[in-house]
């Protein structure tokens, strides 16, 4: 049985853990409402008290840049991070698809949406 005392040194311990850093991923070419479904997402994440990555800050400094410039920044910024979240539709998008799997490779917590 947990003492009140141990109780509260228990939430203290909690209270002091760094949260998760958490990257958004999901399909963002060709989807007109990735902006609505990317704020959602970022939204909710730093509403529970988690740092977010959010991929489209990372390369915000890229103009029209390939594909290729916009992902390997991102991969690195996934590598840094604890945890992916998967907005739903990331399997219709091959970046999406090669962060999950990059996540996967890496033993990265994975969040569905």
């Amino acid at each position: 049985m947990m003492t009140p005392e141990r109780l509260r040194t228990a939430v203290e311990l909690e209270e002091r853990q760094p949260k998760l850093t958490i990257y958004v991923s999901g399909k963002i070419t060709l989807n007109p409402d990735f902006e609505k479904q990317f704020n959602a997402a970022v939204s909710t994440l730093e509403a529970q008290g988690y740092k977010v990555v959010d991929p489209r800050t990372v390369c915000s400094n890229i103009k029209n840049g390939s594909w290729e410039e916009y992902m390997i920044p991102n991969l690195i910024a996934l590598s840094q991070c604890d945890a992916i979240y998967m907005i739903r539709n990331w399997h219709s998008s091959p970046g999406a698809r090669i962060e999950h799997l990059w996540a996967e490779r890496t033993k990265k917590i994975i969040i569905y949406e």
